[in-house]
């Protein structure tokens, strides 16, 4: 019978006991529990590498086999591991690559590898590390991770006699578990951030990290390293000095705590309430509030104490406190300045600056107010209307020519006559005082002042004096006169061709009877 080969660590216990020792050779079989004619191959190597026993000892496990067990010549060596990493790769990247076509390839390049069974165990035995995770630890005050629950809570409407599903927010403080829990309508952006809201208030304080699902509402592009936030939640992740990590998508381990913490919340709080009829949302979350106590203060089976007493004992001492004010749910969106030079927001129309027509900026809504930027920095803000289909502009806003049409007024026309002239002033206070519309007689009073643009405003009182004179106050007779003033004072025989002088030329003075004929 052929001796088995040792183990490294037996081979030095063998050559120990025997060699320093002084036992015999059935001793140290029956004391390493081996075959004694293992223990006689072993002593027999040993004794044939030419080794001292301090020398032996002293290596390690690897060139002690290499120098007691050397390969045999003429034996086939062991064949050599597959490249499991690359192939591990090949294999996750291409869906349609099986197993078999993997083993294929290989054996193509490696005639003499391994068979099929041998390749795919150690190839399972390599995914099998890769599934190893490491256990988290949780800082006291530090993570709350937050996530909705997967089912809802029928509420029937009362008067429509329709079922709404309400949704569930459950957070869960690392260290305690302590747990919080409430339903609302959506998951839309003003619940998840409201939830955060209340869920804080409840804890009666702020952690240092917020891990979160990738919820739409709170991250609007999902990578590992550096996520896009929505910018109303990273707004409140400001207000409460928090950071937010989201957990990467498909690994929900990243956030076990609020799976546990979902699971039991179904468990103990929506499967006791799955026979109730409610008829408002108030309704459901004064029934979760009463189980979710009953279950914070429920006795844990691996610790003392209750997620209360943790929470208490952990968390509580360790949480930052509630800012001074409460958090307002503020929306953004983008949108490109029209022509007006007016936004919309909540179907009301907002003015801006005339120099950003045609550009894109960022709007701010809260409930009072209507808020705009520009590259970071704020240049329009607005009191938010009430009422839908309202314009609020705001004269800084507009191009002068525009500001100075909509600041235009009977007081303002007959200042701005004043001051041109006496005859200007008559004028325009004649045409203002009559009985017609306002908006007609600021127009003809507008026109006077487009006259003093055009022909000057020394021409304009001239023609205004010599229209007081014949009672005939118009701004037609006014641009007819100032129109043939103008043409009565042009350059003396513009239209006709210059005279030319030459001796061939006879000129006017024959004709007259003054010149000789030829």
């Amino acid at each position: 019978m052929a001796a088995e080969r040792l183990s490294m660590r037996k081979v030095k216990d063998i050559l120990r006991f025997i060699i320093i020792h002084g036992l015999s050779q059935r001793q140290v079989a029956a004391s390493c529990k081996v075959a004694r004619s293992s223990v006689g191959e072993c002593l027999r190597r040993f004794r044939t590498s030419g080794l001292t026993i301090d020398a032996a000892l002293a290596l390690d496990e690897t060139l002690l086999e290499q120098q007691l067990y050397p390969p045999v010549p003429g034996v086939r060596p062991p064949i050599p591991a597959p490249d499991w990493p690359r192939l591990y790769l090949e294999y996750r990247n291409d869906k349609d690559l099986t197993l078999q076509g993997l083993w294929e390839e290989y054996r193509e390049q490696t005639p003499h590898g391994l068979g099929r069974t041998q390749f795919c165990e150690g190839f399972r035995r390599y995914t099998n590390t890769l599934k190893a995770f490491m256990r988290q630890d949780h800082r006291a005050g530090e993570k709350v991770f937050v996530d909705y629950a997967g089912r809802t809570i029928p509420v029937m409407i009362s008067g429509e006699g329709e079922i709404r599903e309400a949704q569930v927010f459950v957070g869960v403080l690392g260290a305690s578990n302590y747990t919080f829990a409430e339903a609302t309508w959506s998951q839309s952006l003003p619940d998840w951030l409201g939830s955060h809201v209340r869920m804080f208030e409840f804890f009666r304080g702020v952690s240092e990290i917020v891990v979160p699902d990738n919820l739409k509402s709170g991250v609007t592009s999902p990578c590992r390293y550096d996520p896009d936030r929505n910018r109303s939640y990273a707004e409140l992740a400001g207000h409460y000095q928090i950071a937010v990590v989201p957990a990467r998508i498909k690994h929900p381990r990243d956030k076990a705590k609020v799976e546990i913490g979902v699971q039991i919340v179904q468990r103990w709080i929506l499967a006791r309430l799955r026979k109730r009829v409610f008829l408002c949302l108030e309704e459901v979350n004064q029934a979760i509030r009463e189980l979710l106590d009953s279950l914070n203060n429920r006795p844990l089976k691996k610790f003392s104490g209750s997620r209360r007493d943790l929470f208490e004992r952990l968390d509580r001492p360790a949480l930052k406190p509630l800012p001074v004010e409460r958090y307002e749910f503020a929306g953004w969106h983008r949108q490109t300045v029209g022509m007006d030079y007016m936004i919309e927001a909540n179907g009301s129309r907002y003015s801006v600056h005339y120099s950003l027509i045609g550009k894109q900026v960022d709007i701010r809504t809260t409930t009072g107010t209507i808020e705009v930027f520009f590259h970071g920095n704020r240049i329009a803000s607005h009191p938010r209307s009430v009422e839908t289909g309202k314009t609020s502009r705001l004269d800084c806003h507009m191009p002068p020519n525009h500001r100075a049409w909509s600041e235009r007024s009977h007081e303002t026309m007959i200042q701005w006559a004043e001051e041109q002239g006496v005859g200007v002033a008559q004028v325009v206070k004649k045409i203002l005082s009559r009985s017609e519309h306002s908006e007609i007689l600021l127009r003809q009073a507008e026109g006077v002042r487009s006259l003093i643009r055009q022909y000057g405003s020394g021409a304009v009182e001239e023609t205004c004096l010599l229209a007081l004179q014949f009672n005939h106050v118009s701004f037609k007779f006014l641009k007819t006169m100032l129109r043939r003033r103008s043409g009565r004072h042009s350059t003396p025989d513009s239209g006709r061709a210059t005279s030319i002088r030459h001796e061939n030329i006879r000129g006017s003075s024959f004709f007259s009877g003054e010149g000789q004929p030829c």
